[in-house]
């Protein structure tokens, strides 16, 4: 995909073009399409603010027990751009309820939100996963349907067909690391842990 251009060089999560994967098969046909294992992350940046940058392991265990022991995590309302050493860019954003966002080399690393505050720096929170490879890309799956269902105008699930959910996605590293990423209602939870033993 080539960059887009957006208006005044300001994100719009409504005139992005980006893939809509809503269906955990269809999100892992499409990881495997794009050969992601085995490519080594180079630098990472944030679109937009954060948020919610967790500090409070109480609250981290309390809303994301699953998210308990991370080194870094945060809530965010606009895509992350990782970039890969073959030079693609890869631009995710995951924060409705099963409701994936992905796409290569279509945001612009100038890219500016519609937020005073400054974005998250990227390269920082990813610090630990930064010149490892990608492993393995797990997407977990449940049967519960997301108590949000209606992201950028495209309903979840709107002839009650669907069975399976995205729950989260895990990204391993090989050094050890992981990406950890899940949503809550309209916003993204984006985590940096060790892997469990």
């Amino acid at each position: 995909m080539a960059e887009q251009v957006f208006k005044d060089n300001v994100f719009d999560g409504y005139k992005w073009n980006a893939k809509i994967i809503q269906e955990p098969s269809v999100l892992e046909a499409y990881f495997d399409e794009l050969k992601l294992v085995g490519r080594t992350i180079v630098s990472a940046k944030f679109v937009g603010i954060d948020f919610d940058y967790f500090s409070d392991r109480y609250r981290i265990t309390f809303f994301y027990p699953e998210a308990s022991s991370a080194t870094k995590a945060a809530e965010i309302d606009e895509p992350f751009i990782l970039t890969l050493d073959d030079g693609r860019r890869l631009d995710i954003a995951y924060q409705d309820g099963s409701t994936f966002r992905i796409s290569l080399n279509t945001l612009p690393l100038d890219i500016k939100t519609d937020f005073e505050d400054k974005p998250i720096d990227g390269m920082l929170f990813f610090k630990d996963i930064l010149g490892a490879a990608i492993k393995k890309i797990i997407v977990k799956r449940t049967d519960v349907e997301p108590d949000f269902t209606r992201a950028y105008g495209i309903e979840l699930n709107e002839d009650g067909t669907q069975k399976e959910f995205i729950d989260s996605v895990t990204i391993e590293m090989s050094n050890g690391y992981i990406i950890y990423l899940t949503s809550d209602l309209d916003y993204g939870v984006v985590c940096v842990d060790k892997i469990k033993k």
